[in-house]
Order: structure tokens, then C-alpha cells, then sequence
């Protein structure tokens, strides 16, 4: 299965090799120029980002070791990250699951790296 970009929760099982941004379809217009937009030299898009509640990692086979990265596509700030161990669980098996309290993070961009090795799948819920 590829990547939904398009869903709630998102769904990563092989690395991205773009931002989530580019790749999703739901919001792609571009807002009309502003005194600000024009300043700072970038198209305005009215994609905002999301903001995440809940982070599921599940595995879709024989895991290996890796190491699971969400990080800021822009900037490279690294937004989460969790390890995975050589077979932790079966194919479908819940290997962690995270709940983020409030308040929650605004993420303008994420890519993500590592389940490929791992042999994961990130399942992102949001709210925008």
C-alpha cells in the first residue's frame, strides 16, 4: 500500500522523499499576494498545516532496527521520533501509540524517515 497523504489519520509505510505538503492534494490553491507574502518573497498557500493528537506506529511485517523520524522539511527540526527493534511484532501489530495532550503542535510541514528500514507504518491523526 502507498502513502495517504489525503486521509485522517495520514498513513506512511515507505519513506517520504518530499514534504507533506507537496505531496498531499486536499489544499493546494495559492491564497492572492499580500504586502506580506510579497516581502518575504513566497507564495501565501492556504494549506496552514496540521495539528497532530494521536501517533500510531504499526508494523507491516518482520521489523528491523531503525530509527523513525518526523522532522520539519524546511528547517529540519526534529518534530518526533521513536525507535523500532528487529521483530517486534507481527504484521498489524501496534508498537506504539501516543496520545499528545493539549495544547497541541502546529506542524507547518513534516517529512517522514526510517519505516521503510523498519518495515512500519505511521499513522498520523490530526486536526487542522
Amino acid at each position: 500500500m502507498a502513502n495517504s497523504y489525503n486521509s485522517n489519520p495520514i498513513l506512511i509505510n515507505t519513506d517520504m522523499t518530499s514534504g507533506w505538503k507537496a505531496s498531499q492534494t486536499l489544499n493546494t490553491s495559492n491564497q492572492p499576494a499580500t504586502a506580506q507574502s510579497i516581502q518575504w518573497g513566497r507564495t501565501a498557500t492556504s494549506q496552514p498545516g496540521i495539528r497532530p493528537f494521536r501517533i500510531q506506529m504499526v508494523s507491516n511485517g518482520t521489523t528491523a532496527a531503525s530509527n523513525i523520524q518526523i522532522v520539519d522539511p524546511n528547517d529540519s527540526t526534529l518534530l518526533w521520533q521513536q525507535s523500532v527493534g528487529v521483530s517486534a511484532g507481527a504484521s498489524g501489530t501496534i508498537l506504539f501509540d501516543e496520545a499528545i495532550g493539549d495544547p497541541l503542535p502546529q506542524w507547518r510541514d513534516f517529512k517522514v524517515t526510517g519505516v521503510t528500514t523498519g518495515v512500519v507504518q505511521i499513522q498520523i491523526w490530526y486536526r487542522t
